[in-house]
């Protein structure tokens, strides 16, 4: 910023006739000096004269008036990509609904993705009455009812609770409705005081509790709903929690321990700092008064405060230490302790106390799984592990002699990460697995990614299993078992596998959890009684009771099934105020829609009359169509937003996927042979395709369908030569133009497979990384016709796994192969 005033002297004073103000701003995404987006404002105020000096002349100290203050206007509404008339939203948003839906019947048309971001705007602008008018007009058919389910999650305002307490109540949505609708709701829901008060009864609505996963997620999603709502408002207040925190000290008091695991997982996803007194009456050592409870909800207890590790980091340093030095306690569980230890970026003299504890240390699965720890964040190189990293590489060289070369049969941690510190991103994944010296089998086993943009970290899927059940099937060692994984191995797993009756009723044989973004927002107990229930219902002599019987049924008169899911990925938007008084927006978009369509028809000959072990004296034959794939569509706006114009720089991104299949496939049980028929390729298809630009882009209110996109690199631009304001030498543009088409000919089937790339680039410095984004792009993957040896009817593929009448040598086989290649 730059203010120039132009004092004039009077009688009275200084008179100011003329101000002048500058003003730059610069964005860049890459950690480098130049090349960056700038915005310039500039104001200039000029007195052209005096007509009225009656005011009282201010004399003495001259008096604070406070600063500058910039109001900016709810903008949920104003999507900065694009600019429609929002006139009459409630027709055009049903008739928008039912032309994705048709468009998009059988497979994702890429051409119509990107009005599912206008009908976003054109939802968030319908009162909740009127989206009650929509539910009605689009519930009777199944297309358009999921098509307004999935959109109407992004109205992130006190509409959708309303709109979804409605349901709730009325019970007119299925459960796994209900659960995909709340679990988006929730998650894309403004984190104010109002919505999270207004969130609360959904804990206690009786259809909340109706379907177990629906429950799980009603809880999950409260939670992560608290947890953004203290990342505004600091410090968090405890009545936001206080409902999570009542259900884990009711679940206690009744010793319920399903109930005690969803409610910690919950707190987990809230990550307040106030939960802290409530997680430590669950964990031995902490507790005021100690209780005796199974490893799976200590585990949960302690993973509880991988949140609350960055907010209150030495609270939780404090319990995990304790944990992690309590060795009558499970090994998974101090090492769980551990890892959470970690989380809170502990200094050197803490991670040296934990080396000295470790140097004493019995059990070689906490050794081993500590210093493999360790030593994943001694070799980061992402920012977040800067200094602790240091602090694990002084640590190691202490444990080095001792502990340097352990087994790989014990417990570890591994991590595979990197960072390019000039573009600003990186990426890590993350790999745990525990074990203990009771059981051969590991305990958990935890899997997650994360992503490194602009100082940001993005946490992305995360994958754990838990082996309550299944360790103790095996116990330490499997009788027979050798290690070479030959057939004896094999069969030595299977006969330990026939014991599985043995396992309680009561206690899950496997556990599975997921997490997004770091919230945990799935998890599923399987027991004993479900496997039994697969089994029966696979079992050979299963007849008419068993649910393959009906989908074999169903499967002979042949089905239909299609699935569509828009998604907005995220919504980011960064506004900065200006001198004008105009707002500059930073902004992010991205949304997928993914699309699934599988058409079968099968036969059986001869058919099935009494039981499932008749399929294994029969041929079976199957018609399948179908198609799978997704497009995403992505975009970053830099400029002004207002709800007359838009004047930006706006990249746009859009890359499609599509699987598309036919095939006759026959199988004959007794002769164990199968059999599968393609169709010849005839006409050209995309795989995979990417195609960018980067566009000056001008929108106006009044003539929105005249919005004006030009590519601010040209196409085909001529070299020219620019020389700044400043005595710099003269530099020459450098044009690249790199365009290649590679493809893969197979002339037995008739089908080429092609890899084609185009980009288009105008920059004048090299060491900017910017330029290389700025320019037009297009890479593609496809499948076109060839010219075949001879016409092709249709590609056939033939597995006889029965026995030869005729022996065949290696030195035959690889003759074959050969002359098929030539």
């Amino acid at each position: 910023m730059r203010y120039v005033y132009t004092v004039r002297p009077t009688a009275e004073g200084g008179l100011i006739t003329k101000a002048h103000a500058v003003e730059q701003q610069h964005f860049s995404p890459f950690n480098v000096k130049g090349g960056s987006f700038k915005m310039q404002a500039e104001k200039e105020m000029e007195l052209l004269g005096v007509t009225d000096t009656a005011g009282v002349v201010t004399v003495g100290q001259m008096e604070s008036r406070g600063n500058l203050v910039y109001k900016f206007v709810d903008s949920e509404a104003n999507i900065p990509i694009l600019m429609q008339n929002l006139d009459d939203p409630v027709a055009k948003a049903v008739e928008m609904i039912k032309h994705l839906a048709q468009a998009n019947i059988y497979q994702i048309d890429s051409a119509t993705t990107e009005d599912t971001i206008k009908l976003y705007q054109l939802l968030r602008v319908i009162p909740v009455d009127e989206l009650e008018v929509m539910w009605k007009q689009l519930a009777g058919n199944e297309e358009y009812r999921r098509w307004f389910l999935d959109m109407i999650v992004e109205v992130n305002d006190a509409r959708i609770l309303k709109f979804l307490e409605v349901r709730f109540q009325a019970r007119d949505v299925s459960a796994t409705e209900a659960w995909q609708t709340l679990l988006l709701a929730f998650n894309h829901l403004q984190a104010t005081p109002e919505l999270v008060e207004m969130a609360k009864p959904f804990l206690t609505l009786p259809f909340s509790k109706s379907n177990i996963y629906l429950w799980h997620t009603v809880v999950l999603a409260y939670g992560s709903l608290v947890y953004k709502h203290c990342a505004y408002y600091t410090p968090c207040p405890v009545p936001a929690v206080q409902p999570l925190l009542n259900m884990a000290m009711e679940a206690l008091r009744m010793g319920n321990e399903t109930d005690m695991v969803l409610a910690l997982k919950a707190l987990g996803n809230a990550g307040h700092p106030g939960s802290i007194k409530t997680i430590m009456r669950f964990i031995p050592g902490v507790a005021a008064t100690p209780v005796e409870l199974p490893p799976r909800v200590l585990s949960a207890a302690v993973q509880a405060m991988r949140l609350i590790a960055a907010r209150d980091p030495r609270s939780v340093q404090d319990i995990t230490m304790s944990v992690f030095l309590q060795k009558d306690l499970p090994a998974e569980i101090r090492m769980l302790a551990f890892m959470v230890l970690f989380k809170t970026k502990p200094s050197m003299a803490m991670v040296f106390t934990v080396t000295s504890h470790l140097m004493e240390e019995k059990d070689f699965h906490v050794v081993s799984f500590s210093v493999s720890h360790m030593r994943s964040i001694a070799k980061s190189s992402t920012p977040d592990n800067h200094f602790l990293s240091t602090a694990c590489n002084v640590a190691l060289k202490t444990l080095a002699p001792k502990f340097g070369h352990l087994s790989y049969h014990y417990s570890k941690s591994m991590r595979l990460d990197w960072f390019n510190d000039n573009f600003l991103i990186g990426t890590a994944a993350d790999v745990f697995m525990l074990r203990s010296a009771a059981n051969i089998f590991p305990t958990e086993i935890m899997m997650k990614g994360e992503f490194h943009s602009i100082g940001k970290i993005l946490q992305l899927l995360e994958l754990g299993i838990r082996a309550e059940g299944i360790k103790q099937l095996f116990g330490t060692h499997i009788p027979g078992f050798k290690g070479d994984l030959s057939f004896s191995d094999f069969q030595a797993i299977f006969n330990v596998l026939q014991n599985w009756k043995t396992l309680p009723r009561d206690k899950p044989v496997l556990s599975v959890y997921s997490r997004a973004a770091g919230q945990e927002w799935f998890f599923a107990d399987i027991e004993r009684f479900f496997l039994e229930y697969v089994i029966k219902a696979v079992s050979p002599t299963a007849g008419k009771e068993s649910p393959v019987w009906s989908m074999m049924e169903n499967l002979q008169k042949g089905i239909s099934w299609h699935q569509t899911k828009p998604f907005l990925i995220f919504e980011t938007r960064y506004f900065q105020a200006t001198t004008l008084g105009l707002p500059l927006e930073i902004s992010k978009y991205y949304e997928t829609v993914n699309g699934i369509t599988v058409n079968a028809k099968s036969a059986v000959n001869p058919p099935v009359t009494e039981n499932l072990g008749q399929l294994l004296t029969s041929e079976i034959s199957v018609e399948t169509d179908g198609f799978i794939g997704y497009t995403k569509d992505f975009w970053v706006f830099y400029g002004i937003n207002t709800e007359l114009f838009q004047c930006a720089s706006e990249l746009k991104m859009k890359w499609p996927i599509s699987i598309q299949w036919k095939l006759a496939a026959k199988i004959n049980a007794p002769e164990k042979t199968f059999q599968a028929d393609f169709p010849p390729c005839n006409k050209e298809f995309e795989l995979f395709s990417l195609k960018s630009n980067v566009y000056a882009v001008s929108r106006n209110i009044e003539e929105p369908a005249l919005a004006k996109m030009t590519p601010m690199m040209p196409t085909g631009a001529n070299d020219e030569t620019v020389q700044n304001s400043e005595p710099t030498p003269i530099t020459t543009a450098n044009n690249w133009h790199p365009r290649t088409q590679k493809c893969i000919e197979n002339n037995i089937y008739g089908i080429s497979l092609c890899v084609e790339s185009d980009l288009d680039r105008v920059f004048y410095h090299e060491e900017y990384p910017l330029y290389y984004l700025m320019g037009y792009t297009h890479l593609a993957v496809k499948f076109v016709p060839a010219r075949a040896i001879q016409v092709v009817d249709k590609i056939h593929i033939e597995v006889d796994a029965g026995s030869s009448k005729q022996s065949t040598s290696a030195r035959q086989l690889l003759q074959t192969l050969q002359r098929l290649s030539q």
